[in-house]
């Protein structure tokens, strides 16, 4: 199953023809995801890819990434191709009774539970980016649901699997401090107000130390 959503659309006539070429050359492959390029809604411009997401992808290749995906996520939803029998697998019944407004890292978290991954450094597809984008929002709102969908998903594995729970309470730090520099960022005082008390020294460090790496890896 190959994934295409939204206002994206593939830009490569050889993309679905490469993902099942690399299924049939390795049976332990359960996900192919590519490179992809950004198009900036309003300015019409297209840019590259994140480097560091270009390098996370050609790093992190093969077995046991699931922990990976859990802490940052590397794969553009709508360049991957999984195996089928990675929904029936799947109990989508908790995420609906959550309301959980994206899919894609459920499928993602699924097939690194059960398949090792594939990275094609091909850019496959454009993905649009627009200041009213779920992943990408002005609104502290829209932001903080999206924040608050992503953590249920990680928790929900991360407990299914049996993991520690410090790696859940790690996931609610970084959320909390996330959504309260978002809050500052968008001048939501509600959010400041509600956040303020929630965040940690680690979060923030955490947080921090994400965009220093994004910066470092234009």
């Amino acid at each position: 199953i190959a994934i295409l959503e939204g206002d994206d659309y593939w830009i490569n006539n050889s993309k679905l023809e490469m993902q099942v070429t690399a299924f049939q050359k390795d049976s332990r492959i359960g996900l192919v995801h590519t490179d992809y390029k950004i198009l900036h809604q309003e300015s019409g411009k297209i840019s590259k890819s994140p480097k560091i997401n270009r390098d996370r992808g050609r790093e992190l290749q093969g077995a046991n990434l699931f922990l990976n995906l859990i802490s940052s996520s590397w794969i553009c939803a709508g360049t991957i191709m999984f195996k089928k029998n990675v929904l029936d697998q799947i109990d989508f019944a908790p995420f609906l009774k959550n309301e959980c407004n994206t899919v894609d890292l459920i499928i993602e978290l699924q097939a690194l539970l059960m398949y090792e991954i594939k990275y094609l450094p091909e850019p496959t597809l454009i993905y649009r980016v627009s200041s009213t984008s779920i992943s990408n929002s002005s609104s502290f709102k829209k932001a903080e649901k999206f924040a608050d969908t992503k953590f249920f998903i990680r928790k929900f594995f991360l407990e299914w699997n049996n993991f520690p729970p410090s790696l859940i309470k790690k996931e609610r730090k970084k959320k909390n401090s996330s959504l309260f520099i978002k809050a500052i960022k968008t001048k939501d005082m509600a959010g400041i107000k509600k956040y303020i008390g929630k965040t940690s020294f680690i979060g923030l460090f955490i947080y921090f130390q994400n965009v220093l790496l994004k910066k470092l890896y234009r």
